[in-house]
């Protein structure tokens, strides 16, 4: 027998099957793919703004798209797709939601995205 399969005379033949099983873990496996198989948990951030009266009607979807673009790229996630709706502006992004409100801003990502990257840059 090969030293990665012997396993000591005398040993409850269960043992000898856990000692076999774990050197087998020990063997080299496939090589595995360059992608991640795990992309990480969901994260959200939600802002709420409250309006002095000064600011326009617009509040927070003022902020241009070339900002957005600016602020997500710190957050490691680009705009796919954008969309002005009359209560708020919606972008898919490549890793998720963000939504755009006069009063609040919800940016929803999954996989590797680091949204707290963004958030000093968007206060």
């Amino acid at each position: 027998m090969c030293a990665s399969t012997h396993v000591p005379a005398g040993m409850p033949p269960d043992i000898q099957q856990l000692i076999r099983e774990e050197r087998s873990l020990r063997q080299p496996q496939q090589q595995l793919p360059d992608e991640p198989a795990f992309e990480g948990t969901e994260k959200r951030i939600e802002i709420d703004f409250a309006c002095s009266g000064k600011e326009s009607d617009l509040g927070a979807r003022v902020i241009s798209r070339a900002m957005w673009d600016k602020i997500l790229a710190l957050c490691e996630c680009t705009i796919v797709s954008h969309r002005v709706l009359k209560r708020f502006d919606a972008y898919i992004l490549s890793e998720s939601s963000l939504f755009v409100c006069a009063d609040k801003i919800i940016i929803k990502t999954c996989g590797t995205t680091l949204l707290l990257q963004g958030l000093r840059t968007l206060l």
